[in-house]
Order: structure tokens, then C-alpha cells, then sequence
């Protein structure tokens, strides 16, 4: 990993210095702390609960420019467990974006790349990955209101134990957002991404890939001063254009929503959520949201607790899920060392009904969390 991120630094800095003069930098770190309880942290039947914290830092180094303006960064995070404590993770992310703005004034370039390392303890090193993504992207005033952007991000991972479920993905998207005097905005995107198994690809077989679409809009509209509602709908689906499936893992011994688990190329569906956000006094931030997700899988059988299949050996899994949470936060300044500290509290409900029975489930989390911000 330590190539790929001597290359992040490297590459940067060659396009910085090629392109004129620098303007003074300006350094940020923000360090955060987030306890949570889950009545269901493996979000299954088995209703195993658990709580969970989370330390995380984030370093970035923001550099002004006359024709090119970057950023380098790191973040990491360590999340430990009180009861199944050998859930330990940590990983380590690295980066740069960088923003071109173009001379026309009314269109702006973006790029970056990002390298995440995921470790787990002994028992869960099967989710141990490196992850790579490249994106670029342009962002263009159609008119005063109306903004389009349209990119294309490459991705990949890479599992050190599971070199079948590896795979690199194709995203090319458009997007479009308008804003009206009277505080309504609109905002949606059309996406297409193509999954190749790259290993699949290796031992020669014809439906390593797979694909899927994706169609978001959401409406917003501001209440007052203090107070704003939207709504969201999703659909997701496949195209078709290639003949190939997900690879999935599919048990009852290892399961968490983990993508390696449940891999959103692997169903198809809608999602509905709507969110109102209203500022308490002393500038309280509230939010309450709630939301739907249907999802009906391809090819994944209905399993039993045993991990059988179903008698009803055709019957594919389906899936409902009612979700609802509400947060509060707060932000505060402090002083010149710690420019702002911001805490949050936090609590939701999920129920998932699903025609598999390993997979119906409900969830309560409640979480507490800070982040200090520090500038220099």
C-alpha cells in the first residue's frame, strides 16, 4: 500500500507544481469519538446485541492555487466491541482531490484518488481488503439554477482471503440540481455501473460481470428560517447488458450487511425516505427521518437457520424494510486550538421483513458521539 500512496502524494504535488505558483496551505484535523448500542449488531435473526466504539481521525492538507486547488488527507478508524470482541477492525484511508475551475467561469473540474486498508482480527479476516478509487468528474452551469455534472469512477477491492468475491467497477453518472426562489430545490441522477469479478475473468469464465442502474430524484423544500423537508425516492434495477451475476456469500454462520454479504449489484428495488430537519433553540440541530427499502434479489435461494436451502427450491428472497431515526447535534466554538467541537446523540429503529426467515429481523441503536476540530 505504501507505493500506491507515494504515488498519491507524488502525483499531486508533479500537477501543483506544473501549473504555477502556490498560495499558502491551510492544515485541519478533526478527531471524533462515537459510542453506539445495537440490540441486533449482526443484523439478523439471531438478535445478538452489542455496543460498539468507534475513534477516528482525519488529517488534511488543503493547498490554494491560482489554477489547480488540492487536498491530501488520511483518515483512520478503530472500532472495537464490548461483547464480540473480536470483531476489532481498523482501517486506513489515504487521498487527494484536487478542483480545476475552467476560465469560462461556469464550469469546474474534480478528481482524486483514495487507497483504504481494512484489517480485522483472527476470526473475521475474511473481510481484510485493499480498495482503490479514481474518480473525475465536471460540473457545468447549464443556467443561474440549474447545475449538471456528469463522471465516471473506477473502483476496485481486493479480499486477501477471498480473491473470488475481488472485483473492479465502472460508474458513469449524470447529475442535475435546481433552486428556486422559494426555498424548493430539486436534484436527481442516472446512474450505470458495470462489476467484473477480475478473478472470475482469470479462470475463463463468461459471466463474470454484472450491472445495474440507478435512478435517484429528491425534492427539498425550506419551511422558514429554521426548518426544511424533503423527500427521496430510489429505483434501482438491472439492464441486462451483460449476462453475469454477483458472487455472494451466502451464510448463516458470518453475516453483517457488509457488501461482501449483501452486494447492492445483487437486487433490485426501491427506496423511499423523506427527512425534516429543524433547528431547536440554542441552535440545536434536529433531524428525524424515515424511510422504506424494497429489495428482491436475483438469484439468492431462501435459506434456513441451518443454512439449507428451502424446500420451495425456487423461491428467491425477498425483502421489506421500515426504518426510522431521529438525531440531535450541536456545535460549539471553543478556542483557537479547537475551532469547533460538535457532539451528536442519536437513535433509530429498523424492521426487516424478509420471506427468508434467517433474514427478518428488527434493530434499536442508540449512539453518542464528539468531534473536535482543529485548524492551523
Amino acid at each position: 500500500m505504501s507505493k500506491h500512496i507515494r504515488y498519491v502524494a507524488l502525483s499531486g504535488w508533479i500537477t501543483i507544481a506544473a501549473t504555477g505558483s502556490l498560495v499558502a496551505g491551510q492544515t485541519n484535523i478533526t478527531i471524533s469519538q462515537h459510542n453506539a448500542y445495537y440490540s441486533n449488531s449482526f443484523y439478523n435473526s439471531n438478535q445478538f446485541p452489542d455496543m460498539n466504539n468507534s475513534i477516528g481521525m482525519n488529517l488534511q492538507h488543503i493547498i490554494m492555487h491560482d489554477v489547480l486547488q488540492s487536498r491530501f488527507y488520511y483518515e483512520g478508524n478503530l472500532n472495537t466491541y464490548q461483547v464480540y470482541i473480536d470483531r476489532r477492525n481498523h482501517n486506513h484511508e489515504f487521498g487527494y482531490d484536487g478542483i480545476v475551475p475552467m476560465r469560462n467561469g461556469a464550469s469546474t473540474i474534480y478528481l482524486g484518488t483514495s487507497w483504504i486498508r481494512n484489517l480485522d482480527k483472527a476470526d473475521y479476516t475474511i473481510y481484510d481488503h485493499f480498495s482503490s478509487d479514481y474518480y473525475l468528474n465536471l460540473k457545468h452551469y447549464l443556467a443561474d439554477n440549474l447545475i449538471s455534472r456528469i463522471g465516471y469512477v473506477l473502483s476496485s477491492r481486493n479480499y486477501d482471503e477471498l480473491p473470488a468475491f475481488s472485483y473492479r467497477e465502472h460508474l458513469v453518472y449524470v447529475r442535475l440540481n435546481t433552486y428556486f426562489q422559494s426555498g424548493t430545490s430539486l436534484s436527481g441522477y442516472i446512474n450505470y455501473g458495470l462489476k467484473n469479478y477480475s478473478n472470475m475473468v482469470n479462470d475463463g469464465l463468461a459471466d463474470a460481470s454484472t450491472d445495474q442502474v440507478v435512478i435517484f430524484a429528491k425534492v427539498a423544500q425550506s419551511l422558514s428560517s429554521r426548518s426544511a423537508i424533503s423527500l427521496s425516492y430510489l429505483n434501482r434495477f438491472k439492464p441486462g447488458l451483460v449476462d453475469g451475476e454477483t458472487t455472494v456469500l451466502n451464510t448463516v454462520y458470518l453475516f453483517t450487511e457488509d457488501e461482501l454479504f449483501d452486494d447492492r449489484y445483487g437486487y433490485s428495488g426501491t427506496e423511499i425516505s423523506s427527512k425534516l430537519i429543524y433547528y431547536l433553540p440554542y441552535n440545536i440541530k434536529s433531524e428525524l427521518s424515515i424511510g422504506s427499502i424494497q429489495k428482491k434479489y436475483h438469484h439468492r435461494l431462501v435459506i434456513d437457520e441451518y443454512g439449507e436451502f428451502s424446500d420451495e427450491a425456487s423461491e428467491i428472497r425477498r425483502d421489506r424494510r421500515y426504518y426510522g431515526w431521529f438525531s440531535l447535534s450541536r456545535s460549539f466554538k471553543i478556542d483557537k486550538l479547537i475551532d469547533t467541537a460538535t457532539m451528536y446523540l442519536s437513535t433509530g429503529y429498523l424492521k426487516n421483513l424478509s420471506n427468508d426467515n434467517y433474514y427478518d429481523f428488527n434493530n434499536i441503536y442508540m449512539s453518542l458521539g464528539v468531534e473536535l476540530n482543529i485548524e492551523q
